[in-house]
């Protein structure tokens, strides 16, 4: 596995396994309304990436296989996507994304990152991590705030 930073030629790639990932483990009835409206994600996606934000691609076998996010703001550096597509799920892809967005938030400046968690995922960060500081009710559901030191 290669972790390496994103291209403009991989943002379609990223965006189908984004889809797949959503409609495996996306809870009801945010699932529903992403995949039926595929432009509200790939909109966040470009808006992402013109704004400049650290964009980190896994590679297996020269496909793209996931992909993480992270985003500053003045005082702030979220990891506001983590993709895995889904046939590449518990096989430490996204434990290595969020390393390499660990390293890409150090080096600018922050000193912990955060992450607003899908609910099925608390775990996974836990697991790399990740604490609970915060629980709000974001489309329908209840979403914990998850910080990490750097």
């Amino acid at each position: 596995m290669i972790i390496r930073l994103t291209r403009e030629t991989d943002i379609a790639s990223l965006l189908e396994l984004q889809g797949l990932a959503i409609d495996a483990g996306y809870p009801s009835p945010l699932r529903e309304r992403l995949l039926d409206d595929p432009t509200i994600c790939a909109a966040e996606f470009r808006r992402c990436w013109q704004g400049g934000d650290s964009f980190i691609t896994a590679c297996v076998d020269r496909k793209n296989v996931g992909y993480a996010c992270v985003t500053a703001s003045t005082d702030t550096f979220e990891l506001s996507a983590l993709f895995v597509h889904p046939g590449h799920w518990r096989s430490s892809i996204g434990t290595r994304l969020i390393a390499g967005a660990a390293v890409a938030a150090a080096k600018r400046g922050a000193s912990e990152i955060s992450v607003k968690a899908n609910p099925l995922f608390t775990a996974f960060y836990e697991v790399n991590g990740f604490r609970q500081i915060s629980i709000a009710e974001m489309d329908g559901m209840l979403v914990p705030t998850m910080v990490r030191a750097l």
